[in-house]
């Protein structure tokens, strides 16, 4: 017989805690979070900590294009919840044309908020090798992004975790 919790319960099997909170699509079941462990056991998944705080960024990316311009990135969240929030990235990075979430930043102005964008600032240069950033420069470039003048602007105010690593 079905329990009801399993149509309710949105939690990581292995702890049981609510991860709708992080933007994630929600999965309680055990199968799909074994094929997806970002998906169902994100709180068990131990990260590097720039891969922490690049999750972070993207996290606050999301909610704030959803607030400004009601961009929910469906796809990209599922790609995150497949492969994780850096290998997610890299894979759009890598893509041979931009994703659909690219063509809507671009529609919008947003560009600074694009995966491609992310990969270029300096703090997550462990995450993303000198293709990646090649890559997602060029493909910036392409669409008339400034470049140099984004990372003049973020890097003039790096985050805190970014100063407070440095040796």
């Amino acid at each position: 017989m079905r329990s009801d919790r399993g149509a309710e319960h949105h939690g990581s099997p292995a702890t049981g805690h609510d991860i709708g909170h992080l933007g994630l699509p929600r999965c309680g079941h055990p199968r799909l979070a074994r094929h997806a462990p970002w998906v169902g056991g994100m709180l068990d998944h131990v990260m590097d900590p720039v891969e922490q705080h690049l999750w972070d960024e993207l996290r606050a990316g999301m909610q704030q294009l959803k607030q400004e311009i009601g961009y929910n990135p469906r796809e990209f969240k599922a790609m995150i919840g497949e492969h994780g929030p850096a290998e997610a990235c890299r894979q759009l990075i890598k893509s041979p044309s931009p994703s659909t979430g690219f063509a809507k930043l671009w529609e919008h102005g947003k560009l600074d908020m694009s995966v491609e964008a992310v990969a270029v600032l300096p703090w997550y240069t462990t995450l993303f090798n000198d293709e990646d950033r090649q890559l997602a420069r060029h493909r910036l470039l392409d669409y008339k992004f400034d470049v140099d003048g984004f990372l003049a602007r973020r890097t003039g105010s790096p985050p805190r975790w970014y100063l407070e690593a440095a040796p």
